[in-house]
């Protein structure tokens, strides 16, 4: 009897890639999620994105994005992360007048 096993090596480290840059985004912006790409030769599958959600005190905010993959060969991806800062101004600006004219006068 003749039995024959086959299986694959992979050595090789996924590699995370995303065109998104850690950057200021201004103020008051609308946020978009970064987009990230796996190339695995042997098991692709999904990327794992863990969102910080929004921090910061006051209106100074930040989100972070941190992508991880781990082959099935226990081969990880180095994590790539993208940050984004922001102002949040959601004060409604007041114009005030100066009242520079005759005072009243009762008559």
């Amino acid at each position: 009897m003749v039995v024959t096993y086959t299986w694959t090596v992979d050595a090789i480290k996924p590699v995370i890639a995303t065109t998104a840059v850690s950057e200021n985004k201004g103020c008051n912006p609308t946020i978009v999620a970064p987009v990230f790409t796996l190339t695995e030769a042997c098991s692709p599958g999904t990327i794992v994105v863990v969102d910080g959600g929004v921090t910061g005190a006051g209106c100074e905010k930040s989100q972070t994005w941190t992508a991880n993959y781990t082959d099935a060969c226990t081969n990880a991806a180095v994590p790539v992360s993208v940050t984004y800062t922001w102002v949040e101004d959601v004060v409604i600006p007041v114009i005030a007048v100066a009242n520079k004219g005759r005072p009243c006068r009762n008559m």
